[in-house]
């Protein structure tokens, strides 16, 4: 480097020069021989080189995870992925067992490594990546697990990606939600859009995408839409389970979920639409979802309405396991006078209803 320093008023010989401008630069002490003062001179500012080297400045050296990563990722491209299993070669054996304790050392490098065209490259990202089950809130993250997800076509890496896409926080991270949505509206099967509904279900959003879907919808992707919506956590669910109990194919299973406990303001509308059901006595749960609104905290108008269909349906002749899924209704309903209610059946000419009657209308076991 070049080292600036003010001389006062001396001269002196070059050599010397040369040995101050050493001791500056080096800190090295006498130089072998004292100069002589002489009358003091004016001299100006000068620049002077310094025979010394600057020290080297330290490399930036990437931590040992990072290199242990970029070491493997070379072997892993020519391993060969085995299905449930992963890559079949010692890269991957030697992968596992490296220490992802060290994991937040290595995040950037990982997420890279999602948009590889190596398949065992991208299923050793993932099984890294799944080693941290903490919500991720990164939006480069969010962005790059979205991005894999529509990219990848291998069934063994689309389930664990999707796995690390359901630990997306959606509140901190709008626009990977709004990728998300969009692939569940142009997924190109009922069933990875289904897939996609699912993963969506923490997406603010969500339930106006799905009810637009729901028109469109054919029967088998309406129920499944109608199943799927019990697990939207982000926002009110409720107008899906509302627009399902008008529609009469998925009504009976919107009741089921409704009977769990969901949307206590549509029960009245679930309980009214139970008498107009075109019910199949050979596949219906209606009888059992009435058991099940009755253990609801329901009001006394709603219980002796679902008790009136409950009854109703115990002399539905077309199936046996209908009328005791009813009896069974009954008791939920009317634990007090229910039994005797059953204890009617006990003769039933359907020896399929009469056992069952019979058991019921026995008197609980005291304790």
């Amino acid at each position: 480097g070049r080292v600036v320093i003010s001389r006062s008023a001396f001269s002196a010989a070059r050599s010397l020069l040369i040995c101050g401008a050493l001791f500056i630069s080096t800190g090295l002490g006498a130089c072998g021989a004292t100069p002589r003062p002489t009358e003091p001179k004016a001299l100006s500012v000068s620049e002077v080189d310094s025979d010394a080297e600057a020290a080297p400045q330290p490399l930036h050296e990437d931590p040992l995870l990072v290199r242990q990563i970029n070491g493997l990722k070379v072997q892993l491209a020519s391993c060969k992925l085995v299905e449930k299993k992963g890559p079949s070669c010692d890269a991957w054996k030697a992968w596992q067992e490296l220490d992802w304790r060290e994991l937040e050392s290595a995040r950037a490098t990982l997420f890279s490594l999602l948009a590889s065209t190596d398949d065992a490259v991208r299923f050793a990202a993932v099984y890294a990546l799944a080693s941290d089950k903490a919500s991720i809130t990164d939006a480069t993250e969010a962005n790059q697990l979205i991005a894999a997800l529509a990219e990848e076509h291998n069934e063994a890496l689309r389930v664990p990606i999707a796995k690390l896409v359901g630990q997306i926080d959606f509140t901190q991270n709008s626009k990977a939600g709004t990728l998300l949505l969009d692939l569940m509206d142009h997924a190109p099967d009922s069933d990875t859009r289904t897939e996609m509904s699912i993963l969506a279900r923490k997406v603010p959003g969500v339930v106006a995408r799905v009810l637009r879907r729901f028109e469109a919808a054919a029967y088998a992707e309406r129920l499944s839409i109608v199943v799927m919506s019990m697990y939207i956590t982000v926002e009110d669910n409720c107008p899906i389970y509302d627009r399902a109990l008008a529609d009469d194919q998925v009504a009976e299973a919107a009741l089921g979920i409704l009977a769990i406990g969901f949307c206590k303001p549509l029960w009245d509308k679930a309980i009214a639409w139970i008498p107009t059901a075109k019910i199949d006595p050979f596949n219906s749960n209606v009888a059992t979802s009435i058991k099940m609104l009755c253990s609801q905290p329901v009001s006394d108008a709603q219980r002796a309405l679902l008790l009136a269909q409950a009854k109703r349906l115990t002399k539905h002749k077309s199936s046996a396991s209908l009328r005791v899924d009813a009896l069974h209704a009954v008791l939920a309903c009317d634990p007090e006078n229910g039994r005797s209610f059953v204890r009617g059946f006990s003769s039933d000419p359907d020896t399929s209803v009469a056992v069952p009657a019979r058991e019921l209308s026995q008197p609980p076991e005291q304790e």
